[in-house]
């Protein structure tokens, strides 16, 4: 995504219009100019590819946005990390040390003499010395980006940025298939956002969905993870979203609105997201956990018209029992909350709840710890659950969910 220094938009009235590129022929050479600088790089330095591109950029007419194009491919790009200099170094000090005991005539001949006692020239000497170096990548291979994919990348990094500032996300979704429907609240869940799902009468979804702007403990990391949830969003065919946000560089508050007219294209998106800790977890659950087996959660309607979205789902293979598991994380407090009280009301009786370490460490977080709902349905957990602690929970549970 772009970086808020990259960010471009104008305001109209409360209205944030994030300004998108569109295909102009100006805006395809544009791009064209940059696919094949980057193409020519292949095997520059990365200090030579910047020292090279910021000469191309000063050429266009709009600088920022020769950068943020600029930013997409580099993110996109492959560099071959430099090999370890420390050793090399040590000795080339350790010998030029001894040297200047007794001093050269200029430092090209200490150098020379050097490399000499290293058993290298002098340009390879100063080659490796700092090889190590994050300048000193090699770039290896750029992806093949068409003027009209980078333009896309652009305009979907160019609304993520801005969400970094949102204080909250209304999203309605229409039209979607079942499949579909689960697959985005599967991606909210990965991504640990804070939400209140509710049922539509006609088949929809109503998403709030707390911004970064709205927590306090970790804002930066829960801004990046709804930033990563809009390409899950412009996957659907029918969707709208609506935010207010805080604008870059202190330039005030506005409220900002994205959709499928917005023409965010699906393309770009990387549905069916899994975070990798949770990949091995569910993996290794059915091994650990035996006769309990993971499967794919099913979503909880309740009566208000509230979706409840497990995280984990557990099936007992002897008797059929079926046990959701829901976790709560270190911004989760005013969630959780809620969550045990409807526990605690009857609406959810077979609901596992787990509480991330960092949470239970806060003022709110002991005392929702000492809930009677927690202590009968609830447990402790460091980023993600273990399958001991599961497993310690399965055994206690005072009734699991039967189907």
């Amino acid at each position: 995504m772009l970086t808020r220094d990259l960010l471009r938009w104008r305001v109209s009235g409360e209205q944030v219009l994030p300004t998108l590129l569109r295909m102009t022929p100006g805006q395809i050479t544009l791009c064209q100019q940059l696919i094949d600088f980057y193409q020519q790089m292949i095997g520059s330095r990365r200090r030579e590819v910047a020292e090279q591109l910021v000469l191309l950029q000063h050429q266009t007419r709009s600088l920022v946005v020769a950068r943020g194009l600029s930013h997409i491919l580099d993110s996109a790009a492959t560099y071959r990390e430099p090999g370890d200099s420390v050793a090399l170094r040590s000795q080339a000090f350790a010998v030029s040390t001894r040297l200047l005991a007794r001093p050269l005539a200029d430092g090209d001949a200490h150098g020379a003499a050097v490399a000499a006692e290293l058993g290298l020239d002098l340009a390879t000497l100063r080659e490796r010395l700092y090889s190590d170096l994050p300048d000193a990548a090699v770039l290896e291979a750029c992806e093949r980006f068409t003027p009209r994919t980078l333009i896309e990348h652009y305009n979907l990094g160019l609304c993520q940025g801005l969400l970094l500032g949102a204080s909250e996300l209304q999203v309605t979704i229409t039209g979607a298939e079942t499949a579909v429907r689960r697959r985005i609240l599967r991606a909210l869940r990965w991504r640990r956002l804070l939400a209140e799902i509710r049922q539509e009468p006609e088949g929809g979804l109503t998403l709030s969905i707390s911004g970064p702007a709205s927590v306090l403990d970790g804002a930066s990391r829960y801004g990046l993870q709804l930033a990563l949830f809009l390409p899950e969003l412009a996957t659907l065919p029918r969707w709208q979203a609506r935010c207010a946000i805080e604008l870059p560089r202190r330039q005030g508050r506005g409220t900002m609105e994205l959709g499928d007219a917005t023409g965010l294209v699906r393309a770009v998106a990387n549905p069916g997201y899994v975070p990798p800790e949770f990949a091995q977890l569910t993996a290794g659950l059915s091994e650990r956990l035996a006769p309990w087996t993971c499967e794919d959660p099913a979503l909880i309607s309740l009566r208000s018209g509230e979706v409840v979205v497990p995280d984990l789902q557990l099936r007992h293979g002897g008797d059929g029992r079926i046990q959701a598991v829901e976790l709560f994380h270190r911004w989760h407090v005013h969630a959780l909350e809620r969550r045990l009280g409807q526990v605690a009301e009857g609406q959810l009786p077979g609901l596992l709840i787990g509480m991330d370490r960092a949470l239970a460490k806060s003022p709110r977080g002991k005392e929702l710890a000492l809930h009677p709902a927690f202590v009968s349905h609830g447990f402790l957990f460091s980023e993600i659950p273990t399958a001991r602690a599961l497993g310690e929970r399965l055994r206690t549970m005072p009734g699991s969910q039967a189907r």
